[in-house]
């Protein structure tokens, strides 16, 4: 994609386990607490930063 170029925003469903799914926030946590679902986090994090709903 070029730069100034848009894209559409999509309607995301992210599937994980239910002992997997991450908190609205991460803000209090120490990175242990963070490393069982750390790869959920970012994904999540990263589709709601460019512009999807998840």
């Amino acid at each position: 994609m070029k730069n100034g170029e848009t894209f559409k925003k999509l309607r995301v469903i992210v599937l994980c386990h239910e002992d997997l799914v991450p908190p609205d926030s991460i803000e209090d946590l120490s990175a242990k607490e963070i490393a069982p679902f750390k790869t959920e986090w970012d994904v999540i994090s990263t589709l709601m930063k460019i512009g999807h709903e998840v």
